[in-house]
Formats: C-alpha cells, sequence, structure tokens
C-alpha cells in the first residue's frame, strides 16, 4: 500500500491545445490502456478544447472548476462530482480558482447509473 500526495505531486505542464496554469502528473497504468493522472490547473487556468483519445473521468479532489462538452457549454465541477468525456468527444476544462483532479482514461468506460448534472457557470 502506498499513499501518495496529491498536492505535492509534481506534474509536467500541459502545453498543448492552448493550455494555460496547466499540469498533469502521470499516476499509473493498467492493461487495456487505462491511465491515471492528477491534474493540476492553477486559478484563470485551462486545458484548451481537444477530441478526448479515450473514455475519461474527471474527479476534483481539491478545488472547484468547470467542464465543457461538444455543445462548449460550461458546467460547474467540485468535490464529490465527476466528468464523464466520452472518446472522440471535443471537450476542454479549467478553473477561475485552482483545482486538482485525478483524470482516469480508459479506452471503453461505460457510465452506470450516471445522473447528469445541469449546474452551469
Amino acid at each position: 500500500m502506498h499513499v501518495i500526495d496529491l498536492r505535492a505531486t509534481a506534474g509536467a505542464p500541459i502545453a498543448e491545445f492552448g493550455s494555460i496554469g496547466a499540469s498533469a502528473a502521470h499516476l499509473a497504468s493498467g492493461g487495456g490502456d487505462a491511465h491515471v493522472y492528477v491534474v493540476q490547473i492553477g486559478a484563470g487556468g485551462v486545458i484548451g478544447p481537444h477530441d478526448a483519445g479515450f473514455d475519461q473521468l474527471f474527479v476534483p479532489v481539491s478545488g472547484e472548476g468547470w467542464a465543457a462538452g461538444d455543445d462548449g457549454v460550461r458546467h460547474s465541477i467540485g468535490v464529490g462530482q465527476a466528468a464523464l468525456i466520452t472518446r472522440g468527444e471535443r471537450h476542454e476544462k479549467g478553473s477561475e480558482t485552482g483545482l486538482i483532479a485525478l483524470m482516469v482514461q480508459v479506452e471503453h468506460l461505460p457510465a452506470l447509473g450516471v445522473q447528469r448534472s445541469t449546474s452551469r457557470t
């Protein structure tokens, strides 16, 4: 068993997609193309629009921010919530105040019992 301090995990800056003030640290990979990252988005930061290469679960563990899908509508997201993004979906993420999130990428991640939120920023 290992305890990982996500706040102290140094990530590499995300330079793609016109991103600003965001970094990611690759935490783990599993069999069958599964990856886990800790993503840090600073105040005013954004990971710009891009197509998802995998199904993705974006789970804030600290702070709050937003996620937008194909329609570009920003939905508020914070601790206790998650954004599910399907492979190929154009999306972006950001935060006005700062956010740390786990990002789980899996080739196929079916959503069971998902309740969709209608909150927007």
